[in-house]
């Protein structure tokens, strides 16, 4: 089996609630299992990150129903590869709207996350690193 790892990042809808952003992470966390996918999902002044990881069927689907997803749009995927294992193997859906450790780290998400929007496009490396920084406990996950 093949499995990849897709980032993106997109635009909260306007009338987003907390209810709706639960609702997200519940029912994330009940089906991904069920389709093998894991990742995380980071709201952050409006915007989404996520980073999804799994079968390369299984994570088509599944950003297809995502984007059709009213809650939020203009999603850009930001990186999309092959991987050996997960980086997030034990998360059915990680998830956190908090700051990070670091006002740097959170003033890169802030550039990436603004540069993505103007340019459509992002740095790879500094992708990998945003994807790595929440396994490596950088960000307050819930």
């Amino acid at each position: 089996m093949k499995l990849v790892q897709i980032s993106y990042f997109s635009e909260a809808a306007a009338a987003l609630t907390p209810d709706d952003l639960a609702a997200i992470i519940r029912v994330s966390q009940t089906r991904n299992p069920e389709i093998d996918v894991t990742g995380v999902l980071l709201l952050r002044k409006g915007r989404f990150f996520q980073v999804l990881e799994g079968p390369e069927r299984a994570l088509e689907l599944l950003l297809n129903r995502i984007r059709q997803d009213r809650r939020h749009h203009d999603l850009l995927v930001v990186s999309r590869r092959a991987i050996r294992q997960r980086e997030y193997p034990n998360w059915a859906m990680g998830w956190t709207d908090m700051p990070p450790s670091t006002p740097e780290l959170a003033e890169m998400f802030d550039r990436i996350s603004h540069e993505t929007r103007a340019s459509q496009a992002a740095n790879p490396s500094e992708v990998h690193f945003l994807v790595e920084s929440f396994s490596r406990g950088l960000w307050d996950m819930r």
